[in-house]
């Protein structure tokens, strides 16, 4: 028979990726259902750690069962980003040309007479 190991919620970054924060936070707004890994005894609460482990397995991207961006994705993201920076620097190449400050600077003030 398997025990079923259970953690104190303020020892869950010795496990787990979470700081305690973070899990107070979650666990207070119950996203995806946090709550149910959760045991309340006395005054303290716990993490059923295999409970846990179920509901974070859960948690990841539907698109990509594996969490991780492909090769070719970031590629593609390179990609867009190399664009984006050529565009901006022909435009600032552009903006150099036709400078419309050419005259100085006149001040709003009103001088009185």
């Amino acid at each position: 028979m398997k025990k079923t190991k259970y953690i104190r919620i303020r020892d869950v970054y010795k496990f787990y990726p979470f700081t305690l924060l973070a899990i107070r936070h979650l666990m207070l707004h119950n996203i995806s259902g946090i709550r149910k890994t959760l045991i309340k005894v006395g005054g303290r609460i716990f993490i059923h750690t295999q409970r846990f482990d179920d509901w974070l397995e859960n948690q990841t991207m539907k698109e990509d069962p594996y969490n991780i961006l492909h090769d070719e994705e970031i590629e593609a993201a390179y990609k867009k980003v190399e664009a984006a920076a050529s565009r901006e620097e022909v435009q600032t190449q552009e903006d150099k040309g036709h400078c419309v400050h050419d005259s100085p600077r006149q001040d709003s003030k009103h001088i009185k007479g």
